[in-house]
């Protein structure tokens, strides 16, 4: 766990390797929130590709908590050069996937981020 908070934070995490993919259950247009697939959808759209229900959307996320959600997340095909990953946005995958599989242990996304730095059980040390 150390060692993948410490590539994610020193961005020796190739860009290629934090892609996420989603499947659009709908077509773009259907949906009411602004969930992140939608957001990479409207965008490879808008360059003119043709984006339907039923595809799988790959995506980056750049910067989960912006309020401009067209910043939020950057569609696969159209990341260029110097674009950064939202190195917060990627940990809090890493804690909540970690707690979920130590779930059984009680383990929860604050515990394993509190045992990560050094706040917590040690248990997770060698992980």
């Amino acid at each position: 766990m150390k060692d993948y908070r410490r590539k994610l934070l020193s961005g020796d995490v190739p860009i290629w390797d934090l892609i996420v993919t989603k499947h659009l259950s709908k077509n773009p247009k259907k949906y009411k929130q602004r969930v992140s697939q939608v957001i990479a959808a409207e965008q490879l759209i808008k360059e003119g590709a043709e984006v339907h229900a039923g595809k799988n959307i790959r995506f980056l996320f750049t910067d989960a908590e912006d309020k401009r959600h067209e910043r939020r997340v950057r569609a696969e095909q159209l990341i260029e050069k110097g674009v950064n990953a939202d190195t917060k946005k990627y940990l809090l995958f890493l804690y909540a996937s970690a707690a979920n599989l130590l779930s059984f242990s009680g383990y929860t996304t604050e515990t394993i981020y509190d045992a990560v730095r050094g706040y917590a059980p040690k248990r997770l040390v060698g992980y």
